[in-house]
């Protein structure tokens, strides 16, 4: 006769990486389905009412549902990122792209979104860079914004090696002034979390989730480069691997 063993004794199965990235996409994307049909349907009431005074609260639910339902689309595709990142699997479309035409795109449309000035001066000679055009220009956009939030303007620099192998982009942030313990928790997951303690409540928040910044590393380093916090600047510190010259 065989005992049994309780089912309580025993542990609960663990998904390998390829189930539990399979599984997070599959809800990312069930999440994803309603919401697009909502928000097509606010886009439709939206370019639909007449331009005339009595339908202007009408306008305005439906442009505010138009901006709440892009704000949820960004967060699940952040989180959707996040779930990818400590699995090794951003599956990142690598192509060579004029570093200064990404920059310079996304500058320009910064300026317009945030009202605020984006000092960026591109060096003489254009690089290109093998990256994944969109996904890195999400990692650039996450540490322009957070500046953003308590600066009055944004500046990128860069500085070339001197050997042709990499670039360093320079984006000085000197409000708010971190510690050393702040400065290591910028790109932690859990900040979220993190911010109930007393250090954390002057730091601007990191996108609507609070973790831009951890996906925003992990998309560099996905590159093959770095992005660290350098409180002798102050500011935030990125190199990327440069392909060639243009």
């Amino acid at each position: 006769m065989v005992d049994h063993v309780k089912s309580d004794n025993l542990p609960a199965p663990q998904p390998d990486d390829s189930l539990r990235e399979q599984f997070f996409s599959y809800i990312f994307h069930e999440l994803r389905t309603p919401l697009t049909v909502i928000h097509s349907y606010a886009q439709i009431l939206a370019a639909r009412l007449p331009g005339t005074p009595e339908f202007n609260s009408q306008r305005r639910i439906s442009e505010q549902m138009i901006n709440q339902g892009d704000e949820i689309v960004e967060m699940i595709e952040e989180l959707l990122e996040a779930s990818r990142i400590p699995l090794g699997r951003l599956n990142l479309d690598l192509a060579e792209q004029n570093f200064q035409e990404l920059v310079e795109s996304l500058v320009e449309r910064l300026k317009e979104a945030e009202g605020k000035e984006i000092d960026w001066q591109a060096p003489s000679e254009p690089f290109t860079v093998l990256a994944d055009g969109p996904r890195l220009e999400r990692a650039l956009k996450s540490v322009l914004t957070f500046v953003l939030q308590a600066n009055e303007k944004a500046e990128i620099r860069l500085e070339p090696d001197p050997a042709g192998e990499k670039v360093r982009v320079l984006i000085p942030a000197p409000n708010p002034p971190l510690t050393p313990e702040q400065a290591r928790e910028l790109f932690d997951l859990y900040r979220p979390i993190r911010r109930e303690q007393p250090f954390q409540t002057d730091i601007p928040k990191a996108g609507s989730l609070d973790i831009s910044l951890y996906v925003a590393r992990g998309l560099v380093e996905g590159h093959g480069g770095t992005l660290d916090y350098s409180q002798e600047l102050p500011g935030f510190i990125m190199t990327l691997p440069v392909s060639g010259s243009l």
